[in-house]
């Protein structure tokens, strides 16, 4: 979920901000991860000053496990 996503801006992160949007009091940032290619979605407090461009590090607040089929 992207809200169990933390993005924290820092000038040695691995994964890059490829896109954002706000939505008033939320922010969705769109991450680009270092190790795949594959993109992910964050959607933090628009307090947070993140921006196309800039590399980040990622905390996983939660998961969700689904049992195999």
């Amino acid at each position: 979920r992207p809200e169990w996503i933390s993005p924290t801006v820092s000038t040695t992160g691995a994964h890059r901000v490829v896109d954002t949007e706000f939505y008033g009091h939320d922010q969705r940032v769109e991450i680009e991860l270092a190790e795949s290619a594959d993109k992910v979605e964050a959607l933090v407090s628009s307090l947070h000053a993140i921006h196309v461009g800039d590399t980040v590090d990622l905390e996983i607040l939660d998961a969700v496990v689904y049992p195999k089929a």
